[in-house]
């Protein structure tokens, strides 16, 4: 026969700061609420009296999950060099997705040793990571953020996208000069030796040698 009268007032309240001015916003559990325009209702309202705001300690900001996208910007780019390391570091080749608005400068990925290098991916075919292509899946791990918001979000600790390219590094060949191509003169042009193994290349990656 009594209640809290249901309006506009308490539809929402507002979370207050702790000990630390400007703190209400921020992620916490146990935080302070307060809902004002408290007023009775039924019955029986008529007989009692209530403050016009009602306060507790029962308020939960959970983390907002960030997604973040590696720029498909061409900075991902090596010459083949046997290896599946990506040379470049993240830095700030990548974009973040789900900040709140106006806190886009206080969120960041950080700069650590986890990501200085990431390392390129095996697609359908087992051992193709270190081979030349484009569009190719690269990964940077140790994915932590940083910055005066950072405490309010969560992201994955890796960091995924198809946008590697690793570019056929070129070669030379060298004639092996053994006096395999010799013949007696016959008034032409043409070698009578194939080619075959009389060669020498130069700058194989030892793992292919």
């Amino acid at each position: 026969k009594v209640s809290i009268k249901d309006s506009a007032a308490n539809k929402s309240g507002v979370y207050n700061d702790g000990t630390t001015k400007g703190d209400a916003k921020n992620v916490g559990t146990g935080k302070s609420i307060t809902f004002t325009g408290i007023a009775l209702d039924g019955d029986e309202a008529g007989n009692y009296s209530i403050d016009v705001s009602l306060s507790g300690n029962v308020g939960a900001i959970t983390k907002r999950q960030l997604t973040a996208a590696l720029n498909n910007d061409g900075t991902f780019t090596k010459t083949y060099d046997g290896t599946k390391t990506v040379s470049q570091a993240l830095a700030d080749h990548y974009t973040l997705s789900n900040v709140v608005d106006g806190e886009a400068k206080k969120v960041s990925i950080k700069d650590s040793a986890a990501n200085k290098s990431g390392v390129y991916n095996d697609g359908a075919v087992a051992g193709d990571a270190k081979n030349a292509g484009t569009g190719k899946s690269i990964t940077f791990t140790g994915i932590a953020l940083d910055g005066d918001e950072a405490g309010n979000y969560s992201i994955d600790a890796s960091l995924s996208g198809n946008v590697g390219t690793i570019n056929k590094k070129a070669i030379t060949a060298t004639l092996a000069n053994d006096k395999t191509f010799t013949k007696t003169y016959d008034g032409t042009t043409t070698v009578v030796q194939a080619l075959a193994d009389h060669y020498s290349l130069n700058g194989i990656e030892n793992i292919d040698s």
